[in-house]
């Protein structure tokens, strides 16, 4: 079966043009490409398109916030690596590691790798809680990437502090040499 693209007047075969439904489109799939770059790529559809989507999350809020708590409760980690990749970004940390790398290092990683805490991928409420899972800049740069992380509890996390990780081993020497209590 054969159809005329409504933009190129090329006949084509039905496997030139995507489905809308059980229907094919008007346009075939190189015309509308073409078109999609170009409408994505305006200035002026991207402003319509934020109102249009901002106006259905107002118009469909509880809909919106079921479904996103939803998709929270079933991807844990997953929504735990946006949220913590948005946070640093937001803080001015520069992010070399993007959200699939980031998920295969966590994916298996179930307690932290400082004290062996099981951790809490499944967050609620507000505010990190003591085995919130969070992430290290072992030697503190400013950026994110695969070779200067390690994923700790926010326990740990903020008694390391802004140390580095061969500071944070001196200091916990230190504390542990001035405290230690023989048992």
């Amino acid at each position: 079966m054969t159809k005329v693209c409504s933009k190129c007047k090329r006949e084509l075969t039905e496997t030139h043009f995507y489905k809308c439904g059980t229907k094919l489109q008007n346009y075939c799939k190189s015309c509308y490409s073409k078109y999609a770059k170009n409408y994505y790529s305006n200035e002026d559809n991207k402003i319509q398109r934020r109102k249009t989507i901002k106006k259905y999350k107002l118009l469909h809020k509880n809909v919106v916030e079921e479904r996103i708590k939803r998709w929270r409760n079933n991807n844990p980690k997953r929504s735990w690596i946006y949220g913590t990749l948005g946070g640093h970004k937001k803080d001015g940390h520069k992010i070399m590691i993007d959200i699939e790398s980031l998920y295969n290092i966590i994916l298996y990683i179930e307690n932290c790798s400082i004290c062996n805490k099981t951790l809490n991928w499944r967050h609620k409420g507000r505010g990190p809680k003591p085995d919130s899972p969070t992430i290290d800049r072992i030697n503190n740069d400013n950026e994110i990437n695969i070779n200067n992380i390690m994923i700790i509890c926010n326990q740990c996390n903020t008694t390391k502090g802004s140390r580095t990780f061969k500071e944070f081993i001196k200091y916990c020497h230190y504390i542990n040499e001035k405290f230690y209590i023989e048992e």
